[in-house]
């Protein structure tokens, strides 16, 4: 069984709701990237009331306003087993702001409602007046330098079994106000406020993402390269250096 035979199915929760800041942009640039790498793959968009599909190698959703959030929490309990299941086995995903909000135990609203999460990820976050905008350089042990764009008034204050996807801040907030942390990782799920869309400056997490559902796929780990991919990644770190030099 050949890897560049295999399609590949990625999933894109609540596209009309679920993204601020062009958060979409990162099914397009997973399946932009996998075809360079020369596999294939497809956008399957899931939306209010729509089935659940059953064949799903990668999950990627955005963020929205309270108010979208609201309108989907509903439908997105209903599907809460069917993510739990791919969480727990290790299919990769990437959620943002809202959704990574969603993905806790609970998100407390400004007006003080509490609606549960889907228990994902070990974290919760509370709605505060202040919001926290602007430009992000943060540092991951396993990704090393990420760059973004943040604006939440949400706060998520990680448990104690959470693992943060960047362990400093150099600019910006990242979960909250002064823990200095940006995102979570459990297992192959990744959470993070970083819009822009992140893959666009943060190849590594679109790669991570990639590698995880080849691997399952497949069964053992595959190396992918490409020319192509290489210089496409030599403009990527320009802009990145760019960012931080404007960011400074």
């Amino acid at each position: 069984m050949s890897i560049f035979t295999q399609e590949f199915n990625i999933l894109e929760l609540y596209t009309d709701q679920m993204n601020i800041y062009a958060d979409t942009g990162n099914s397009t640039i997973l399946k932009k990237r996998m075809e360079l790498y020369s596999l294939k793959a497809n956008i399957t968009h899931y939306n209010i009331g729509d089935v659940f599909p059953t064949k799903v190698d990668i999950v990627v959703s955005g963020g929205g306003q309270d108010s979208s959030q609201m309108e989907i929490i509903e439908d997105l309990l209903s599907v809460k087993n069917h993510l739990k299941l791919l969480a727990l086995d290790s299919t990769p995903m990437l959620v943002v702001c809202g959704m990574y909000q969603l993905f806790g135990n609970y998100f407390q609203t400004s007006t003080g409602k509490k609606v549960d999460g889907l228990g994902i990820f070990d974290a919760y976050t509370i709605a505060q007046d202040k919001r926290l905008i602007g430009n992000v350089v943060a540092n991951s042990e396993a990704f090393g330098k990420l760059v973004g764009y943040e604006n939440h008034s949400g706060q998520t204050i990680l448990g104690q079994r959470a693992t943060p996807l960047a362990e400093q801040i150099e600019l910006g907030f990242g979960n909250d106000a002064s823990s200095k942390t940006e995102g979570i990782i459990y297992k192959n799920t990744i959470g993070t406020y970083l819009h822009g869309p992140v893959f666009a400056k943060n190849p590594k997490l679109a790669d991570y993402l990639i590698n995880c559902a080849v691997t399952k796929r497949m069964g053992y780990e595959v190396q992918l390269t490409d020319d192509r991919i290489t210089k496409l990644d030599k403009i990527v770190e320009k802009a990145r250096k760019v960012a931080e030099q404007l960011q400074q």
